[in-house]
């Protein structure tokens, strides 16, 4: 029993004092700084990082072209049936025998025309074959696969050695029936010039890259005659055809915007469009040519000369190619990565190293207190122009109008010229640092980059997807 009133205030006191639970106060502790993290998280703005991986921009644009040759046509000196003792895309010398006429057209089985295929490789010398064995072997021992076309110039070489040899041995059987009088009433002609022969005409054996017009390009309404064996012939009239250069041109109808994209290059000498990489759709073959361009009424021609593959497309008119404008490769990046930068420039005699370790820096000179005092200060170089002698400085780590000592003279440099570079920041570290870098090539979307510079990015390197959202030395968070 209580004794007095003062023991029951005691109690009362003692009452309202609380235990401390540790585990509210861990838990609250907790809550509060995962609310800020969420807050932060929810106001800190996202840089997305992308991963610099080597690549290569293509640019082409494909043309329907127009392929234009030196072209001698021959008439016809007889009458009669026409016989050919040489093959389409065949070359042909002076005073060789190219084709026959008869007054009777003559059976194909006369002129040995029915010769199996053992038969015609029994006709061959032992010349002929070895050539063929030699190019055979040539082609088994240095053939790629990634060079596949090289398969179709072994299949042209054999097939030529074997027409020549079976247009020697047509040649010699009509002489032979001729002197049995097995034939009767046949004459032999000869090419008037040297060069490769063909047997069709579709007139445009005298156009020029001058008389060529838009509606040239439209296919629909070409035509062309074609010769050959045991059809009539009539003098005076064409018989076939000789390809007398070995320069030849094709002709394109240039889309607008390609065409004043490479003049304006042109004129600015930013590359040289002259000399231009062209793929044949036939056959995939590439070959270089030079490109000249000029505008005719609201149509851009472009003429591309070419000084080598004529064999292979002797036969066509119309060819379908590729001008390949672009072929690069480095370092590929997106577009919304490049920022520019603006720095010092200063002469790279002025850099040196100091302090306590090899870092690049330089001397600086400063009035302090009333006194001179050159100090050594560290200077990251973010570009070096080796041509000219220049290393790009930090301008927020040096002021304008700072003057610098070069080492082991009284000669001073005093900054106050200022470049920009273009660049990326690169965020390796979880920092924005920037890196210059030099275009090659471009999309739409991305560059190519030169790679190899030791003031650029590497392969796999992370940068900034948006540069625009961030400054020089920004902590970032993805």
């Amino acid at each position: 029993m209580l004794e007095n009133k003062q023991d029951i205030g005691n109690i009362r006191l003692f009452r309202k004092k609380y235990p401390i639970n540790i585990g509210v106060i861990l838990f609250g502790a907790i809550f509060i700084y995962l609310l800020v993290a969420i807050l932060m998280y929810l106001t800190t703005s996202r840089v997305t990082s992308y991963e610099v991986r080597e690549g290569s921009i293509f640019k082409d644009n494909a043309y329907t072209g127009i392929a234009l040759r030196k072209e001698l046509i021959v008439n016809s000196e007889g009458s009669g049936y026409i016989n050919y003792y040489t093959t389409a895309r065949s070359k042909v010398g002076i005073g060789n025998n190219v084709y026959s006429v008869s007054p009777e057209k003559i059976e194909p089985i006369e002129l040995g025309e029915t010769n199996t295929s053992e038969e015609q490789k029994n006709s061959l010398s032992n010349d002929e074959y070895n050539t063929i064995l030699v190019n055979i072997q040539n082609f088994s021992e240095n053939f790629k696969e990634e060079d596949f076309d090289s398969v179709y110039q072994m299949n042209e070489q054999i097939a030529s050695v074997i027409q020549n040899a079976a247009n020697e041995d047509k040649t010699a059987l009509v002489t032979q029936l001729v002197n049995e009088g097995k034939i009767t009433g046949l004459s032999l002609y000869q090419a008037p010039d040297d060069g490769i022969i063909e047997y069709y005409i579709d007139g445009y054996e005298s156009r020029t890259a001058d008389t060529i017009t838009e509606q040239d390009f439209d296919k629909t309404n070409y035509k062309k005659q074609e010769f050959g064996n045991n059809k009539e012939a009539v003098v005076g009239e064409p018989a076939y055809k000789i390809i007398t250069d070995e320069t030849w041109y094709v002709v394109i109808n240039l889309n607008p915007g390609t065409a004043e994209s490479i003049l304006a290059k042109q004129a600015e000498k930013e590359r040289d469009f002259t000399n231009i990489q062209v793929r044949f759709l036939k056959d995939g073959e590439t070959v270089w040519g030079s490109l000249t361009i000029e505008k005719k009424n609201d149509f851009y021609i472009g003429t591309i000369e070419f000084s080598n593959s004529l064999v292979r497309y002797a036969s066509e008119r119309y060819l379908d190619i590729e001008l390949i404008l672009e072929n690069k490769t480095g370092l590929k990046i997106p577009k919304s990565s490049k920022v520019k930068k603006d720095f010092f420039i200063a002469p790279k005699e002025y850099v040196t190293a100091g302090g306590n370790s090899s870092r690049n820096g330089v001397l600086v000179r400063s009035e302090r207190d009333g006194e001179t005092i050159t100090e050594f200060k560290h200077a990251e170089i973010y570009y070096e122009d080796i041509e000219n002698g220049i290393v790009y400085l930090d301008p927020n780590v040096f002021e304008e109008n700072m003057v610098l000592v070069k080492p082991e003279s009284n000669e001073t440099f005093r900054l106050s010229t200022m470049r920009s570079l273009e660049g990326v920041y690169n965020i390796n570290k979880g920092y924005a640092i920037f890196k210059q870098i030099e275009i090659l090539s471009e999309s739409d979307e991305y560059y190519i980059v030169k790679t190899g510079n030791s003031y650029s990015l590497s392969n796999y390197d992370h940068i900034a997807l948006e540069g625009s959202k961030l400054k020089e030395n920004d902590v970032v968070v993805q």
